[in-house]
């Protein structure tokens, strides 16, 4: 599993935003496991000042993930909770 970090989808018709390119490419798992998408997310969450979800309240990834940044002291903003 890879991630990365910079330009991002402007919508369906394949263009991209003016960000600039990814500028960050990192390789978090080898190949797949049931496993690969928490680490990626805790480690973004290691590499992060505060995380932005998407959280309606149901056991998730998402919920999983929101957990491990309150263990590790990392701010959470759900922007559904702002509604």
């Amino acid at each position: 599993m890879a991630l990365s970090v910079g330009g991002v989808p402007n919508g369906n018709d394949g263009t991209m935003s003016s960000l600039p390119p990814p500028t960050l490419f990192v390789f978090i798992c080898p190949g797949y496991s049931r496993a690969c998408f928490q680490i990626r997310n805790e480690w973004m969450v290691d590499h992060s000042a505060l995380v932005i979800a998407v959280f309606n309240g149901q056991p998730s990834g998402t919920k999983n993930t929101i957990d491990y940044a309150k263990r590790k002291s990392v701010p959470c903003w759900n922007i559904l909770s702002e509604t």
